[in-house]
């Protein structure tokens, strides 16, 4: 599921809603991290509150992905 490309509030709070439970299946919440951390690189989207809400899993990805784009 790649949904980097996709724009708004919307697609950005099922993502974090995703990446945020503990019981989720963990491919899916790394597909969905992948996306979320595309879509705030991309969009320069201020990500700290975000940040705060995943799952450990989530968060390390979505970092990953700012770093490599030069995000901080």
């Amino acid at each position: 599921m790649d949904l980097e490309y996709n724009e708004g509030p919307e697609v950005i709070q099922a993502l974090v809603q995703v990446t945020s439970d503990e019981s989720e299946d963990s491919g899916l919440v790394e597909s969905a991290a992948e996306s979320l951390g595309g879509i705030l690189a991309r969009t320069n989207t201020s990500h700290d509150e975000i940040l705060k809400s995943l799952t450990p899993q989530a968060r390390g990805i979505v970092i990953d992905i700012l770093k490599a784009r030069g995000c901080s």
